[in-house]
C-alpha cells in the first residue's frame, strides 16, 4: 500500500476518533489537498514577513557517490579533540564532545565507504524565542506537574 493509499484510507477513522475525544478541528483536511497547500503557504509566508522563519547557510554532510545527503549516524570519522573514533555529531568512543557539521576528520560514508563532503545548504529555521512570553503563558495555564513545566522552561530557547 501506498503512503498516500494509507492516507486516504484512514483519513475518516482518524477524524472519526478525534471527534469521539471531543476533538474539534476547523478544517479537517489531507496534506494532499490544494486547501491544505496555500493554506500552509500563507502561514508561512507570514511566519517569514515577521521574521519568525529565517534562512540559513548550513553544512550537511554528502555523499558523491551515493549522491545523497546523510543523516549524522550514516558519517564516522575521527574526533578532531581527542582523535578516537567518532560518528557525525559525536565523540561517543572517546570524549563524548558534540560535533558541528564538518568537524569530524577524515569523514566517510557508512553506507558505500566513500569521503563524506560538507556542502553549504538553505535551510530555514522557526524563532521560537520569538514566542517565549506567549508560550510561558500558555505553560503556567496548562498546569500539569512542576517538573514538567520547569523542564520546558530549563530547556531551548524558552530557557534563561
Amino acid at each position: 500500500m501506498t503512503p498516500e493509499a494509507l492516507t486516504i484510507k484512514n483519513h475518516p477513522h482518524f477524524n472519526e476518533i478525534s471527534q469521539g475525544m471531543e476533538i474539534d478541528f476547523d478544517f479537517f483536511g489531507d496534506t494532499d489537498d490544494p486547501a491544505c497547500h496555500n493554506r500552509t503557504k500563507e502561514m508561512v509566508e507570514a511566519l517569514m514577513e515577521n521574521g519568525y522563519v529565517y534562512p540559513r547557510e548550513i553544512d550537511l554532510a554528502y555523499c558523491p557517490k551515493c549522491e545523497r545527503f546523510l543523516p549524522d549516524r550514516y558519517v564516522e570519522g575521527e574526533c578532531p579533540y581527542c582523535g578516537k573514533p567518532a560518528r557525525g555529531d559525536e565523540c561517543d568512543m572517546g570524549c563524548g564532545r558534540h560535533l558541528e557539521p564538518g568537524e569530524i576528520k577524515n569523514a566517510i560514508c557508512k553506507v558505500c565507504g566513500g569521503r563524506a563532503e560538507y556542502p553549504q545548504q538553505t535551510h530555514y529555521f522557526f524563532r521560537l524565542s520569538g514566542f517565549r512570553n506567549f508560550l510561558l503563558e500558555h505553560l503556567q495555564a496548562l498546569g500539569g506537574t512542576a517538573s514538567a513545566r520547569n523542564f520546558a522552561t530549563e530547556v531551548g530557547p524558552l530557557g534563561t
